[in-house]
């Protein structure tokens, strides 16, 4: 490997004798950030594959191994901070997914890295496939309601006469959103208790239980100059900043999972998802995985919007977060 740390443009001008053409080359912000190294990507699908027959043990039988690694494949390149994560708890997240048979999309499932700890994140598109897999659930209902719709809530009465909500199509876009909630049908013919959680409440959760959102937080309280150029920077955002109104609805969603008749699988899943907290703050070390060894990949220089970055603690990186789609289509953890 060379150790001349300039871009490819940058010295072909200098070898050309066009000083001024490397001059003002050396002051534009990482010309060649956008290039896709295509070498690069099929050695971490060649890691990928070298492990394929895990991924397979691991998988239910209606998933396809194929499918789930070009998931992964895309999620690690989608987020680059995932190539910078340890081998062993990169392989220790995908098998997670594996296990619980969701591709690490940022729909069903993401892998987030927190510093050099590749981390499974169950996303509440995820429980609720869970849910349907289970065999009790008939279907699964989450939605916002809005200012401008009609709904009614009267505890007194028996289900489901206790419940309406008339979507207004036409003027609910104008509207403002003022409550998320979530049940279920079960097969059995019975509705699940419904979980409702107003806006202020989700700020609570937002404000007290994401790390996520507090890094971001602090590093613009830390560089007031720097966010205000470049406001969209990973280290300024966390899906809570990005797809607040998608964090929202998943926590009525998750709260679901504890309140009705599922699986051991989920029972499973949701201590997972409960535990993670605790771990980030620990730091507990992962047990080694039956696959060694990384893609010989050069780690690449610093990026502009890494420099100046506050360290979280515990070596706890927030940037890089998959996004949270919009209600209906994606999901995360409650506090992601």
């Amino acid at each position: 490997m060379t150790n001349n740390k300039g871009t490819l443009a940058a010295r072909v001008a200098q070898q050309a004798g066009g000083q001024a053409v490397a001059k003002q080359q050396e002051s534009a912000p990482e010309p060649m950030a956008e290039v896709v190294d295509l070498a690069q990507r099929d050695t971490w699908l060649r890691w990928l594959n070298e492990r394929r027959s895990y991924f397979a043990d691991a998988l239910p039988r209606h998933i396809d191994e194929s499918q789930f690694i070009q998931a992964a494949l895309t999620a690690m390149y989608k987020t680059e901070k995932l190539q910078e994560c340890t081998p062993e708890s990169l392989m220790m997240a995908l098998m997670q997914c594996a296990r619980f048979g969701l591709d690490p999309d940022g729909v069903h499932a993401a892998v987030v890295p927190y510093g050099k700890t590749a981390t499974f994140v169950p996303m509440y598109m995820g429980y609720i496939e869970l849910m349907y897999r289970s065999g009790m659930v008939e279907s699964v209902v989450f939605d916002h309601i809005h200012d401008t719709d009609q709904w009614r809530y009267n505890q007194a009465q028996r289900p489901p006469d206790d419940f309406e909500h008339e979507v207004d199509l036409i003027n609910r876009h104008d509207g403002n959103k003022i409550l998320a909630y979530a049940f279920c049908w079960m097969k059995t013919g019975g509705r699940s208790q419904i979980m409702f959680l107003n806006r202020r409440e989700a700020e609570e959760i937002r404000d007290t239980r994401s790390k996520a959102y507090q890094l971001a937080e602090r590093n613009r309280r830390q560089n007031p100059g720097e966010f205000a150029k470049n406001p969209h920077w990973g280290k300024y955002n966390s899906t809570w900043h990005t797809d607040f109104d998608a964090m929202w609805l998943k926590s009525p969603v998750r709260r679901l999972n504890k309140r009705v008749p599922t699986s051991p699988e989920i029972r499973e899943l949701l201590k997972i998802d409960d535990q993670l907290d605790v771990m980030e703050r620990l730091a507990v070390p992962l047990t080694s995985v039956p696959a060694g060894g990384r893609p010989e990949i050069e780690p690449p220089p610093p990026s502009a919007d890494e420099q100046g970055a506050i360290a979280p603690p515990l070596d706890q990186d927030e940037a890089g977060w998959p996004p949270v789609r919009q209600p209906g289509s994606a999901a995360g953890s409650e506090a992601s």
